[in-house]
């Protein structure tokens, strides 16, 4: 739910918002987040964490993905997408790959705030 004064945009203008800048850009509920650059320690954190995934993931079927890596989520009853960039996350569909991001709910996601 949106806020007095916040300005609520469709997931296409903010397809079109995203193309234009470099900065990482999340679309939840038709408001747009931008996420600072993470700090040295989440960087370390989160760098062990997919290494550990990676390994423990290895053979499998499933593959961890670090960000910037964006994720499209859709409810199949409507048309409400969000698109998030979390810090991880675990895909075990590859059909949920497109050229530049991963449309499907995730195995496993994480967001580090550090």
């Amino acid at each position: 739910m949106s806020s007095p004064g916040e300005n609520i945009i469709t997931y296409d203008d903010f397809v079109d918002m995203q193309n234009r800048t470099d900065d990482t850009l999340e679309l939840i509920d038709g408001i747009v987040y931008m996420s600072p650059s993470p700090s040295i320690k989440h960087q370390e954190i989160s760098s062990v964490l997919q290494g550990e995934l990676f390994i423990y993931l290895k053979g499998k079927k499933c593959k961890v993905f670090s960000a910037p890596t964006d994720v499209v989520l859709q409810n199949n009853n409507s048309d409400d997408k969000k698109k998030v960039v979390p810090d991880l996350f675990v895909a075990c569909n590859p059909n949920g790959f497109n050229k530049n991001e991963y449309v499907g709910a995730p195995r496993l996601t994480s967001s580090l705030k550090y």
